[in-house]
């Protein structure tokens, strides 16, 4: 199984890293998952193809890599300096989306699965 984002996620990085995962798991016949990152801010869930979402359950190891992963990224979120422009881009709503819910290890969402989609073949 491989995990990228989502290859619509609206950044640009994003969706290279996304692109040449696809053509990673075509070349390996892996099974490809991709997850949205900024699609949260700038479109919404209602941009997300639910009917073909799956959940991932992690272990609690992986959660806490992922936690620090996303911690590691200091310029998205901790502000830059205290001038208007250096605020945190990740505020706590949006880093929300990348953990469980409280009470719930499996992440699980109220109503729905993680947005995770796949299997994937490479566009175009």
């Amino acid at each position: 199984m491989l995990l990228a984002p989502y290859r619509a996620d609206g950044h640009p990085d994003h969706e290279a890293a996304a692109r040449s995962a696809a053509a990673a798991a075509w070349r390996t016949d892996a099974r490809l998952l991709e997850y949205p990152v900024w699609l949260w801010h700038w479109e919404g869930p209602d941009a997300l193809p639910w009917g073909s979402a799956r959940r991932v359950d992690l272990s609690d190891g992986a959660r806490g890599r992922k936690a620090r992963a996303v911690a590691g990224h200091r310029s998205q979120v901790e502000p830059l300096s205290d001038r208007p422009g250096d605020e945190v881009l990740l505020r706590p709503e949006m880093l929300a989306h990348f953990a469980p819910p409280v009470g719930d290890a499996a992440g699980r969402r109220a109503g729905g699965e993680q947005p995770v989609r796949g299997p994937a073949r490479p566009r175009g």
